[in-house]
């Protein structure tokens, strides 16, 4: 997808005059498996730590993830990232954390070491109305310039892509919030420094202000941008489906069929767009058949309809329930079925309108998808009436930004969609995804380049509807928590019978296990319902258990064997231990210490044990230096500093098991005594005894008469 990028960013300035994201661009980072800039500037980070995620499409290594502890980039300063008075920093980020350090600053972009540096510029979310002076909250956070223009809203929620956009363009600071002004302050400054740029975290020992979340497509200009680049760089504008290569499908048995496409394993999405003609006459609901690879409630690999969404996986049937009554005929709507291995549900132009929990891997059946009609031969009034097009069918769960990105434009590139296994319209037969094998057949009478007569797709306005953030509890036992939930309407929250009112905005819920939480606000007709789900996770505190106090020799080895059902460890002080982060490390230290181990099975869920490790110092042992003896002679190897001593080899010695041993011997010989003290700990010394043979000289001497008389 990202190597799409600059054609369609091309023709986006065919489209709209007032677009050209070129100019002024002096950095660009699509993070297409690694941090470069491809502005042309080369401005290149020297140092990243960040790892490599999916992006918001789900493309593979097109993100950068930051951990929210340690990870960042630092690119160097340069005169291309110097923007006088005017400035737009634009980027994607998908929040997976909170910094609660001082002042709740989530720092996403900063050229600048702190807040109080002249000419900096920064993009972050904060929650800016408590900030460092109150009591901050991490339910009160909004995109934030840093000097005074934030976004109103939305308030930021955890695992949402957004589109965030500043600009400045002398005199007026925007912020943009997925392609909308939500912000506007007159201010007046110059954007120049020599500070490095940071992503992911302000370079302040104080106020690191790290950012736990994705970041994409990062962009600097020496401009403002304006809204139709906004637009652009938010994906608020799309090629629109064509109107006239639409599937018509008017009586039983008009269909299209694609081959026996089954979908394996916990995971499906199934979506197209259609414009009903003619709800049933003979049935009072609305299960008009848009996908169906099934025949009975046993063997529904799926079944997508109007308003239904359907699948049989190895734990039953699963069907989601009837959302309220608001079709029309002669309209056209996106409709998907999206099942992620927990839950099974049903969007209707990009918002939840219904869902179920579900489990279980999908079961297979070896009927053919049909589109437009019951895949089964046999009547039953679920044929569909009406106009069909774009009709995709994925082996994964697309997220609900990408439903919304492409629900009503053609998919680019179709062949290296991830996990695309099924693509049509119908301006031919052909599967787009490129397998020929799942080519479709025209049956009954069915017909394909139509002209949908009401093809202008206008998505209705819906109940937006929040449950809140996951929360995680470590506990044996039952765990309280309050339930966040918001929309305009009516709440009903289910399961209930964990919660003390399931019919209030914030009900308290009850649980001992993990449990998902449904919440569904009804209000007038014309906005209907909207859905939402959140988690309660209740993980069991592990059990943590390390060896027992012990008393060992210096650099003797100990093993800290620890007993745990924990899945991540950490020892401290981590400089006494080979490796901190298992559960079995070795003792390294020299001297006495008390070491912990934590471990976690989860965020906020552990358990700590501790062992003290007493080292007793070893003896000093010491003999007689290296000496060389006469052959045969004899000496003793007096030695000191222990209690008993064993001497190796034995030969030559008249005692090899007490201090000073005599050496007799005619040959050189190493001897190792190894002292060991009162408490048994032990220490070794060596000795060299070089044995020399005595040589016998004959001198004869010839000397004068009178001398030998004289010494005679």
């Amino acid at each position: 997808m990202k190597k799409l990028l600059l054609p369609l960013l091309l023709a986006a300035n065919v489209c709209f005059a007032q677009v050209d994201l070129n100019l002024g661009l002096k950095a660009y980072y699509p993070f297409s498996g690694n941090a470069n800039d491809i502005s042309g500037n080369n401005n290149n980070p020297v140092f990243n730590n960040a790892t490599l995620t999916a992006d918001r499409l789900g493309n593979p290594n097109s993100a950068y993830h930051f951990n929210g502890i340690d990870t960042y980039m630092r690119i160097p300063d340069n005169p291309t990232l110097k923007m006088n008075d005017k400035l737009s920093i634009s980027l994607w980020v998908k929040p997976t954390g909170w910094y609660t350090g001082q002042c709740y600053n989530n720092m996403m972009v900063i050229k600048g070491d702190g807040d109080n540096v002249a000419g900096r510029y920064s993009s972050r979310f904060s929650d800016v109305f408590n900030g460092c002076s109150a009591t901050p909250s991490t339910t009160e956070e909004r995109f934030f310039d840093g000097f005074g223009n934030a976004a109103t809203v939305p308030i930021v929620q955890l695992n949402q892509w957004y589109s965030v956009v500043i600009t400045f363009d002398g005199t007026t600071s925007k912020i943009y919030v997925n392609c909308v002004l939500q912000g506007t302050v007159n201010i007046t400054r110059n954007f120049t420094n020599t500070h490095d740029l940071f992503i992911g975290h302000l370079n302040s020992a104080q106020f690191p202000y790290w950012l736990n979340g994705d970041l994409d497509e990062i962009r600097l200009y020496d401009r403002a941008l304006n809204q139709d680049e906004v637009n652009v760089l938010g994906s608020c504008v799309t090629t629109p489906a064509s109107c006239s290569n639409w599937l018509r499908t008017q009586a039983v048995g008009q269909s299209v069929t694609v081959g026996d496409l089954d979908i394996s394993g916990n995971q499906v999405t199934v979506e197209a767009n259609f414009n009903c003609s003619s709800f049933p006459v003979t049935r009072p609901d609305k299960w008009q058949d848009i996908v169906s690879k099934h025949s009975t409630t046993t063997d529904i690999n799926y079944v997508l309809r109007m308003d239904l969404a359907g699948i049989t996986t190895t734990n039953g049937q699963f069907l989601t329930p009837p959302p309220c009554d608001n079709l029309v005929t002669n309209k056209t709507y996106h409709v998907a079925l999206v099942y992620d291995g927990s839950t099974l549900k049903l969007y209707r132009n990009g918002i939840i309108i219904s869902q179920i929990a579900a489990a279980g891997n999908l079961v297979l059946n070896n009927w053919l998808t049909t589109i437009g009609d019951y895949a089964v031969n046999n009547p039953v009034g679920t044929n569909f009436l009406g106009y069909i097009n774009e009709v995709r069918i994925w082996n994964v769960a697309r997220t609900q930004a990408q439903l919304q990105t492409y629900m009503n434009a053609s998919l680019p590139n179709p062949a290296t969609q991830t996990g695309l296994q099924g693509y049509y319209t119908f301006d031919n037969l052909l599967n787009k995804q490129g397998n020929a094998a799942y080519n479709g057949t025209l049956n009954g009478g069915a017909t394909i380049n139509n002209v949908n007569p009401n093809c202008t797709f206008t998505p209705e306005q819906g109940i937006i509807v929040n449950a809140g953030t996951d929360t995680s509890f470590c506990s044996n036992g039952p765990v309280s928590h309050v339930l966040q939930g918001s929309g305009n309407g009516t709440y009903s929250w289910t399961p209930a019978i964990y919660l003390n009112n399931p019919n209030i905005q914030n009900p308290t819920a009850t649980v001992s296990t993990t449990t998902t939480f449904y919440l569904t606000v009804t209000g007038n007709p014309s906005f209907c319902s909207g859905t939402d789900s959140v988690t309660i996770f209740v993980t069991p505190p592990p059990v943590v258990n390390t060896i027992a106090d012990t008393t060992i020799c210096m650099l003797s080895p100990l093993v800290l064997t620890t007993n745990s059902n924990a899945l991540t460890f950490q020892w401290t002080p981590a400089v006494y231990v080979s490796n901190p982060n298992i559960a079995n490390p070795n003792f390294i230290g020299t001297g006495s210490q008390r070491l912990y181990v934590t471990g976690s099975t989860g965020p906020g869920c552990s358990a700590i044990d501790s062992v003290d490790v007493f080292v007793n110092p070893l003896p000093v042992v010491q003999t007689i230096d290296d000496t060389t003896l006469c052959f045969s002679q004899s000496i003793t190897l007096t030695s000191t500093g222990a209690q008993t001593y064993s001497w190796n080899p034995a030969a030559g010695l008249n005692n090899p098991n007490i201090a000073s041993p005599v050496f007799t011997g005619s040959t050189t010989q190493t001897y190792t005594v190894t002292g060991t003290d009162a408490i048994g700990c032990a220490d070794r010394d060596t000795v060299t005894i070089f044995s020399v043979r005595l040589i016998r000289l004959n001198l004869h001497l010839h000397l004068p008469f009178a001398v030998s008389k004289q010494y005679s």
